[in-house]
């Protein structure tokens, strides 16, 4: 009699359930033997929104010589009826309470501490969990994922989970649509599946955010498609075009910058930085999911959820920044900006690099010999972008001549540059005298600068003043 396996599973195709069916295949055939595949969800119907057909037949089980189910693709009670068939039945992916049988378990709980232990030795706290607590495979993950964090005494946020409906790419897609409506509270997302870290990827691109710096992604299971991203990331296959001198060259995706026009301003003239060619306009979306930026890169350690950002941990060396700080924060391009100013450039790059990243220009770092931290002490430190800034004459003065930002303060600054004292005593810039004085009065900067310029209204003033005195 011909050896025949039955493969059930709740999807016959796809890189789980198809790459474990032609692996079945492959195994039983030197031996003459042959290999079916039974789908047990309806066709239509989402995997996991409902399970498993209700009147899943016992159809041909005469001829079929063993089971193999994979995941939770029948319920208990079809199991229990293949084996008073008197049917051997081996389970892959899942462990059924009360049922036994021999089980090919996937170890969840090492793959998943790995993984959430990345994140965390990269800094982040705050990680977000995205899977189907539907599956067994996937409830194993859910858990080893807090264990992890509890392990290294951060307390797992129920807020941080996002369940999505299948293992699939569109449930992750469902899930990271609920991550961004929480508010994105999280700077990490374990993905309990490639496809679902596919899917979140793809809304968090769409929704203009840079992967990873606003929110690194790591995923579970090997998946072809998932490794192909990364393969891709790690090839010189796309055309980039030099900012300086227009040269081309085949480059990586994540070398290449989204062609924008404050970026083209921003970047004008230095020879470190590259474009994707023009011709990829309309797939500017999956260029993201494979690198391509569509903003100037901000490079800095994350921030755990005590606002600590954990520099250095050693053997009598302790070191955190506070309230977000990284004294090794970079911003590409920065140092070439500074040195190669133009009025647009300036303000760009005091409005939207430097003012939105204040915490990263300079800050407090806490020291202590001990991880406790117990006996520290503080220092305040200005990080490589604030000595950047600070080194260069790259800020417009009055007279029209470019100054270092210790010879200005805010009120000579254009009224087109954000008012942020934070960043201008980070930049060590003068105090606002003018200002202060402004605000005394009732007026405007802008008039007692307008009065400089008149000394005739400065006169007409000072007469009236004397008029007035109790004095004349």
């Amino acid at each position: 009699m011909t050896t025949t396996i039955c493969v059930l599973s709740g999807l016959v195709a796809g890189g789980y359930s198809g790459a474990i069916i032609r692996a079945v295949a492959r195994a039983v055939s030197p031996a003459g033997g042959r290999a079916l595949a039974m789908q047990t969800v309806a066709t239509g119907i989402d995997y996991h929104e409902e399970i498993v057909l209700d009147d899943l037949a016992h159809v041909g089980w005469r001829g079929i010589s063993g089971f193999i189910t994979i995941a939770n693709a029948v319920p208990r009670d079809y199991l229990e009826a293949i084996r008073d068939a008197g049917k051997p039945v081996v389970s892959i992916g899942n462990e059924e309470p009360g049922f036994a049988c021999p089980a090919v378990l996937v170890d969840n709980a090492g793959g998943t501490r790995g993984a959430v232990e990345h994140l965390l030795a990269h800094g982040h706290r705050r990680i977000a969990f995205i899977g189907y607590l539907g599956e067994f495979d996937i409830r194993e993950r859910y858990e080893a994922y807090r264990s992890t964090l509890l392990d290294h005494g951060l307390q797992p946020d129920p807020e941080l989970l996002f369940l999505a409906p299948n293992n699939l790419e569109n449930g992750g897609m469902v899930a990271a649509q609920a991550l961004l409506a929480a508010g994105l509270h999280s700077t990490a997302v374990f993905a309990a599946t490639d496809l679902n870290a596919v899917g979140t990827m793809k809304v968090l691109q769409a929704a203009g955010l840079e992967l990873p710096a606003d929110q690194a992604i790591a995923g579970f299971d090997d998946d072809p498609r998932a490794e192909l991203l990364d393969q891709l990331r790690e090839t010189p296959f796309l055309i980039g075009e030099n900012a300086a001198t227009g040269e081309q060259r085949l480059m990586p995706p994540p070398r290449l910058y989204q062609r924008s026009k404050d970026l083209e301003t921003y970047f004008d003239g230095n020879p470190g930085a590259w474009f994707a060619a023009d011709r990829y306009g309309p797939w500017l979306v999956q260029l993201r999911g494979m690198g391509v930026r569509p903003q100037v890169e901000v490079r800095a350690r994350t921030a755990n959820q005590l606002g600590y950002v954990v520099i250095t941990v050693d053997f009598g060396r302790n070191e955190r920044g506070l309230d977000g700080f990284d004294p090794g924060a970079q911003i590409e391009g920065l140092d070439f900006a500074l040195a190669h100013a133009s009025h647009v450039r300036s303000e760009y790059v005091w409005n939207v690099l430097l003012a939105p990243n204040r915490r990263l220009v300079a800050g407090v770092v806490e020291r202590s010999v001990l991880q406790s931290f117990s006996d520290s002490h503080l220092d305040d430190v200005a990080s490589a972008i604030a000595e950047a800034a600070e080194r260069e004459a790259w800020l417009p003065g009055r007279d029209g001549t470019w100054r270092r930002p210790a010879e200005l303060s805010l009120d000579d600054l254009p009224p087109t540059y954000t008012r942020d004292e934070g960043l201008a005593h980070a930049l060590h810039m003068l105090q606002p005298v003018v200002g202060q004085a402004a605000r005394q009065l009732g007026i405007t900067p802008e008039v007692l600068w307008g009065l400089s310029a008149r000394p005739d209204l400065v006169a007409l003033i000072e007469r009236e003043l004397a008029a007035g005195s109790p004095d004349s």
